[in-house]
């Protein structure tokens, strides 16, 4: 732990809770709430299964947590906020050349699980488009980006999504 701030120093992966009304994220869904848990028959075999529900995208899934909690992690506090946004002014990376690799690299970084990857993936194209015209699949990953990050800050915060959305901005325009 980083005694300035109490955040993790290497990567923040909060353990999800698979109990009715937790609220988890998912790296593609954004913010979810566990809306039941249940364990069924299945083939002679007792199978958990949780019914989690993503107001974003209106979406409901049943997942094994057992097997497919990788994909899930908990929400930040709002503590971690700050944090967060002293990552992004100081994170720096070499971003490759060639776009095909630039994009490969941040996908993969958008579907991690560590919401530090997400601050990364802001980080770089921000830091890109100074030098650079960002490709149309670039600009639609940050504008992804800036809002998964945004809606995770106003949920566990009193900010509303505008005001996060302007945290973000601010301290972009500030890199």
């Amino acid at each position: 732990m980083d005694s300035r701030n109490n955040a993790p120093e290497s990567s923040i992966k909060k353990a999800v809770s698979f109990e009715e009304g937790s609220v988890i994220v998912h790296p593609a869904y954004g913010i979810g709430t566990v809306k039941s848990v249940e364990t069924k028959d299945i083939g002679g075999s007792k199978i958990k299964l949780a019914e989690i529900f993503f107001t974003r995208d209106k979406l409901s899934v049943k997942i094994n947590p057992d097997s497919d909690a990788s994909l899930l992690r908990g929400l930040i506090s709002e503590e971690e906020i700050p944090y967060l946004m002293e990552y992004l002014k100081e994170y720096s990376s070499d971003i490759p050349l060639k776009s095909s690799d630039r994009y490969n690299i941040n996908t993969k970084k958008m579907k991690d699980v560590d919401i530090k990857m997400l601050v990364q993936v802001i980080k770089d194209l921000i830091m890109l488009s100074k030098s650079k015209k960002l490709t149309a699949k670039e600009q639609a990953m940050l504008k992804s980006a800036k809002k998964s990050l945004s809606s995770e800050f106003a949920f566990v915060s009193k900010m509303s999504e505008t005001q996060a959305e302007r945290l973000i901005e601010d301290t972009c325009r500030n890199l």
